[in-house]
């Protein structure tokens, strides 16, 4: 098999149980899995984009954008192990190889293509990195309170210690101080595949956040800084939130 060098997967499911069909609701007026599509095209370093999904409905959208949906197991529990999975369908399918994989959530339309090549060139420059993600500030007590927006906490060097639903480090009101994630993650190829045989861990289940798994598990992920105001669809009400932001630019 050739080698090819980037792809951006972007997983992609109706049964979310916070916000079900979410990938199909409108943010002004398209679809949001639609508005992280089109941003990832755009992205001037991947080769492919492609969705992995394990719903019929969102392959038949994909398609009628002319892109590529490739279908995955019902049974995954983590984001990443459904994005492993497409990986190797659609290698095996063209016949090559990626040395990396970006991973775009679909339910991330503030996420630029800028953010996602910025992403690859951190890991283009050092090939000693094996996983990135990207983190942003926090804006308000109101977000930081949010078990959805994920809290990161980082050492000197930029490299992760740390992600939780709760408020981390502790502080009563100062959010300024605090970072979330951000979820465009990179993998190399060999770290992805691994990731699947790496056994689920305690924190990983406790928090509900793929990231924690690599942790505990001792692998360093590297944080990507983007001065960007990100704003992830989580719940219904997030909605607004990102039309603002959007009508804003």
């Amino acid at each position: 098999m050739s080698t090819l060098s980037k792809i951006i997967i972007i997983p992609s499911r109706l049964g979310s149980s916070r916000f079900p069909n979410k990938p199909l609701e409108k943010v002004n007026n398209i679809p949001l899995l639609e508005h992280c599509y089109k941003n990832a095209i755009k992205s001037k370093l991947a080769d492919y984009v492609i969705i992995a999904t394990p719903d019929k409905k969102i392959l038949n959208f994909v398609q009628s954008l002319g892109g590529i949906a490739i279908m995955t197991s019902q049974n995954h529990e983590r984001a990443s192990d459904r994005c492993a999975e497409a990986l190797q369908i659609f290698e095996k399918k063209i016949k090559k190889k990626f040395e990396i994989i970006g991973m775009l959530q679909g339910d991330e339309p503030l996420i630029s293509s800028k953010i996602i090549d910025d992403c690859f060139k951190k890991m283009d420059k050092n090939k000693e990195i094996l996983i990135t993600n990207a983190i942003s500030k926090i804006h308000s007590n109101q977000e930081l309170k949010d078990k959805n927006c994920i809290k990161v906490v980082f050492d000197n060097d930029l490299y992760a210690l740390y992600f939780s639903r709760s408020i981390i480090p502790f502080t009563k009101k100062n959010f300024s101080t605090h970072f979330k994630q951000v979820c465009i993650i990179n993998f190399r190829r060999k770290m992805l595949l691994k990731y699947l045989k790496l056994k689920p861990t305690k924190l990983e289940i406790s928090e509900s956040i793929d990231m924690n798994r690599l942790l505990q598990h001792g692998y360093k992920i590297k944080l990507i800084y983007t001065n960007k105001k990100i704003q992830s669809v989580d719940i219904k009400a997030d909605i607004k939130k990102v039309e603002k932001i959007l009508n804003d630019n």
